[in-house]
């Protein structure tokens, strides 16, 4: 079901609707961080990955 039935709708929801501010309404992923270095997270995460797929290779 369509909230914006009508014109009106429409227009109030153009005049409510905040823009996003994704500068300042970030979310970091889980394990990220936006005030310590990421390399070590995602190097861990990769071998991971490959340790994974070469087990599934493997077997």
């Amino acid at each position: 079901m369509n909230p914006l039935r009508t014109p009106e709708d429409y227009e109030l929801f153009l005049y409510k609707h905040v823009p996003p501010d994704i500068k300042h309404n970030r979310i970091p992923a889980p394990g990220m961080s936006f005030i310590r270095p990421n390399l070590p997270a995602l190097i861990q995460e990769i071998e991971a990955l490959v340790e994974r797929i070469e087990q599934e290779a493997s077997a």
